[in-house]
C-alpha cells in the first residue's frame, strides 16, 4: 500500500465524521457524496443504496451530484445491464476498483455503454467503492473524472480502501436506525388507534409515552388522586396512585423472584362520571442492559359500556325519579340539604321531602349509608 501523507489521513477522518453525523440514509449519502468528490478530485458522482435483501442495488434509490436527473433515469431503465462495473449477482472480490483495472482503456472507448452514456456526460475515468460487510451489500459509490483529468492513482485507491469499511458501517447503522424508526412509528400509530389506553413508564414511574385514549381515561380520575404518591413525582402528567401502586407491586413481585400472575398486575377501579376502569401493568425488560432497568407498560380499559354503575342499579331497582337521583348524587358528594336546595333552586324542606322518599324506596336508613353505596366523582 502506498504511503499516505498526514493531510490524506485528516481528509479520511473528516469524511468518516461526515458519514457518521446523520443517521438517515438519504441525508448521509447527500452529505458524503460531494465531500468524496472534493477528496478525490472528481467532478460528479452517484451513491446507490442496496435493496432490502442487501444483495442487489435499488436502482431508483440513488443520490447524485453534478449529474442530470434524466441520466439517472436512463441508467436505471437500460444502461445498468451494460455497465461492466455494476455488481451483478456476485460482488467483486475487492471493495475498490477503477474502470481501467477492469477493462483496458482502449476497449473502454469502444463500448456502446461508454459512447452512448458516459461520454455525453464527460465521464471518462471511474472509481467504484462497494460498501459491504461479508455477504451483505449496503451501497455503491461511483466517482467520475473527465477525459482531460488523470486516472485515479494508487494514492486514491489507498484512501478509498480505508474509507470503504467506515462508510459501509455508517450506512449499515443508518439503515438499521431508519428501519427501527419506521417500525417504532408504525407501532406508535397502532397504539394510537387502539381502543385501549396505553402508557409507558420508566423504572422511576415517570411517563415516557401516553396515547390519546389513555389521556382521555386519565381525565376520569379525580384530581385529588393525582400528584405525589409513594414518593413518585413527575412533571409530564400526573400518574394516578392506583397505577403507581400496581406498578410498584409488580416490581416487588418481580424482584422477589416469585412468579407473576394476572392478579399481581391488574385491578379495576371506579372513577368519576360513573366510569369503571381496568388497569393492567406489564414489565418491559432489557436483557442486554446492565444493570437491568425495567419499564412498565400500562393498559387502561374503559369498561363503562358493559358496566352498570351503582347509581343506575339504585335508580332501576328502586324506581327513583331523575330529581331523586340528582339528590342522591349530591348526597354522595357530601352536600348539606341547604347546599342541595341552592343547586336545585328549591327549598330545604323540598329536599328533605325527597330524601324521605328516597330512604323509603331504597331501605337505606340515613344519608351516610346511602352515600357509601355511591361512587363519589
Amino acid at each position: 500500500m502506498i504511503r499516505l501523507a498526514s493531510q490524506d489521513y485528516r481528509d479520511v477522518v473528516n469524511l468518516v465524521y461526515i458519514a457518521e453525523s446523520d443517521p438517515e440514509p438519504t441525508r448521509l449519502r447527500t452529505n458524503v457524496l460531494p465531500a468524496m468528490e472534493r477528496m478525490f478530485c472528481a467532478h460528479s458522482g452517484t451513491f446507490f443504496l442496496a435493496g432490502q435483501d442487501l444483495k442487489r442495488l435499488h436502482l431508483t434509490n440513488i443520490v447524485t451530484h453534478n449529474i442530470d436527473e434524466s441520466a439517472s433515469s436512463r441508467y436505471a431503465q437500460y444502461y445498468w445491464h451494460l455497465d461492466p462495473m455494476y455488481p451483478k449477482g456476485t460482488f467483486p472480490t475487492k471493495s475498490v476498483l477503477k474502470n481501467s483495472d477492469v477493462i483496458p482503456p482502449s476497449r473502454w472507448l469502444k463500448l456502446e455503454y461508454y459512447n452512448d452514456f458516459h461520454r455525453p456526460l464527460n465521464e471518462h475515468w471511474e472509481l467504484d467503492i462497494y460498501l459491504r460487510s461479508g455477504a451483505n451489500l449496503f451501497g455503491w459509490i461511483c466517482l467520475f473524472r473527465s477525459r482531460q483529468q488523470p486516472d485515479f492513482d494508487d494514492r486514491d485507491i489507498s484512501k478509498a480502501n480505508i474509507l470503504a469499511p467506515c462508510i459501509a458501517s455508517a450506512l449499515r447503522n443508518a439503515i438499521l436506525f431508519s428501519k427501527t424508526e419506521e417500525e417504532m412509528n408504525l407501532l406508535r400509530d397502532i397504539i394510537e388507534l387502539s381502543s385501549d389506553g396505553s402508557i409507558i413508564l420508566d423504572s422511576e414511574l415517570r411517563p415516557v409515552y401516553c396515547n390519546s385514549k389513555a389521556k382521555e381515561i386519565l381525565s376520569y380520575l379525580s384530581d385529588k388522586r393525582w400528584g405525589r404518591a409513594n414518593g413518585v413525582e413527575n412533571k409530564e402528567f400526573p400518574v394516578p396512585f392506583e397505577i403507581v401502586e400496581i406498578c410498584l407491586a409488580l416490581k416487588r413481585v418481580s424482584e422477589s423472584g416469585s412468579r407473576v400472575t394476572n392478579a399481581d398486575h391488574q385491578t379495576t377501579i371506579h372513577a368519576k362520571l360513573n366510569k369503571k376502569i381496568r388497569i393492567e401493568s406489564s414489565l418491559i425488560q432489557h436483557p442486554f442492559q446492565t444493570p437491568c432497568t425495567p419499564h412498565f407498560l400500562v393498559s387502561l380499559q374503559d369498561l363503562s359500556e358493559t358496566y352498570e354503575g351503582e347509581e343506575e342499579v339504585i335508580k332501576r331497582e328502586h324506581l327513583l325519579t331523575q330529581r331523586e337521583m340528582d339528590i342522591v348524587r349530591y348526597i354522595a358528594d357530601g352536600l348539606t340539604n341547604k347546599e342541595i336546595a341552592d343547586k336545585l333552586f328549591v327549598s330545604p324542606f323540598t329536599v328533605q321531602t325527597h330524601l324521605k322518599n328516597i330512604f323509603e324506596k331504597t331501605g337505606f336508613r340515613n344519608r351516610t349509608e346511602l352515600a357509601s353505596h355511591i361512587q363519589s366523582p
